[in-house]
């Protein structure tokens, strides 16, 4: 009885390590069941390759505790104005969907459209729709003209605006950049207000920085935060185009 034991389970081994040979005994496979969104965009928008090459032009999601994205698609020119992007696999713990402009470390520096994720009106087995209402140029000096100079967050304009602009400096739009460019400073002798290629040695950027290194009546530092400034410091080094 024994020995016919023994029998079985020498049998029973060799089975087992032929199968391992033939490769019938498989990996176990874990499948992510994890839900997620999907999200359509579509707008009619220009101006995507007039960024500087640390900047994109995505769409992104963020969970409303962060500026950085969570996950973002990047928008890429075409001949055809009409854009059409699908962002799959956006996590449910995402509470809004922008079409913005992220920084190399994917911080959104300024946005455009936005749609808000709300968890008890969407759920993972809808496709979510942002669409743009109107054309947009998205150029960075345009973006920087319609958030920076005119937004609200800013408004620049408010002060250097048309009429008696201080300074003499009309930053409203259709005029800002003829203002701004290689035009000569009223408040600093010598000055350029802005050198294209060149930030450190514009009065724009001296007049933003921390401490009033311009020496100007004004100290604009406090008006804006870095991310504002290292955008337009990038703007005129890669050239201050229109």
């Amino acid at each position: 009885m024994k020995r016919s034991l023994l029998y079985i389970f020498i049998g029973a081994a060799i089975a087992t390590l032929t199968a391992c040979d033939e490769g019938d005994i498989t990996d176990e496979v874990f499948v992510d069941e994890t839900e997620s969104y999907v999200v359509k965009f579509t707008g009619d928008i220009s101006g995507v390759d007039r960024w500087a090459e640390d900047y994109d032009i995505v769409l992104a999601a963020f969970d409303g505790e962060s500026d950085y994205s969570v996950i973002q698609k990047q928008v890429t020119a075409t001949d055809d104005a009409r854009t059409t992007l699908i962002l799959s696999g956006v996590p449910t713990t995402a509470r809004s969907i922008e079409f913005c402009v992220t920084n190399k470390l994917r911080r959104r520096v300024i946005s455009f459209e936005s749609l808000a994720i709300d968890p008890s009106e969407h759920s993972p087995s809808d496709t979510l729709r942002l669409d743009l209402t109107s054309p947009i140029n998205v150029g960075m000096f345009a973006s920087i003209q319609r958030y920076i100079f005119d937004g609200a967050a800013y408004n620049c304009s408010l002060c250097h605006g048309a009429e008696n602009g201080r300074a003499g400096l009309d930053l409203t739009q259709g005029r800002s950049h003829e203002n701004l460019v290689s035009t000569a400073s009223t408040r600093v002798e010598g000055g350029t207000r802005v050198v294209p290629g060149n930030a450190s040695a514009s009065v724009l950027h001296s007049a933003l920085a921390e401490g009033n290194p311009a020496g100007l009546r004004y100290d604009h530092s406090g008006l804006i935060d870095d991310v504002v400034r290292r955008l337009i410091d990038d703007w005129i080094d890669a050239g201050a185009k229109d």
